[in-house]
């Protein structure tokens, strides 16, 4: 029942007792409950539980099929949860993430607009396959040998010898600088 019912005038009239204010009632509830509240606490300790009827509790569950839904959701996040943590291992190269992405493609196809080769945030697609490529050990096409070819060495021919340089004549030119300066 309701603490506002105790104000009706219906109520008063078909009760056997002396009437009471809701005013009055929150008051003694209040103080009730700050008097056995503490005692509660010690003699449940942690224990707690929560019960609802089904008229209540009735929102808080979801539909069957929301259900399976949810559960089919926790199972694609745990999939890509693992994905995400083999990501972070140190021991992976571009060619394992080339892998995994190709798998998550293959099992999730909305995610390939993200996650291809092709994607908008690769920022050189040629480079990328020229490095997957060279990690897997395949040949390479012309645009992917042109996106690689400023980070290759020289070759044993194209080496130059170093130039030797004169540290003492270095040294008396920085200090005849210097000297100008002052």
């Amino acid at each position: 029942m309701a603490l506002s019912e105790v104000d009706d005038p219906m109520t008063r009239a078909l009760a056997a007792i002396k009437p009471v204010s809701s005013k009055t009632l929150v008051k003694y509830m209040r103080h009730v409950a700050s008097k056995v509240g503490p005692r509660i606490s010690t003699d449940m300790g942690n224990q707690f539980g929560l019960m609802f009827d089904g008229w209540t509790s009735e929102d808080l569950l979801p539909r069957p099929s929301t259900h399976r839904q949810i559960v089919q959701l926790v199972t694609n996040l745990e999939a890509l949860d693992s994905v995400c943590v083999r990501l972070q291992s140190e021991e992976g190269n571009l060619a394992d993430v080339r892998l995994l992405f190709d798998a998550v493609i293959a099992k999730f196809p909305a995610t390939a607009h993200h996650l291809s080769p092709s994607a908008q945030i690769v920022h050189s697609p040629a480079f990328e396959s020229a490095v997957v490529k060279l990690l897997s050990d395949r040949s390479l096409i012309s645009d992917e040998e042109e996106a690689v070819a400023q980070f290759a060495g020289p070759t044993d021919s194209a080496q130059e010898t170093p130039k030797k340089v004169d540290l003492r004549r270095k040294l008396c030119v920085m200090q005849s600088d210097l000297a100008w300066q002052l």
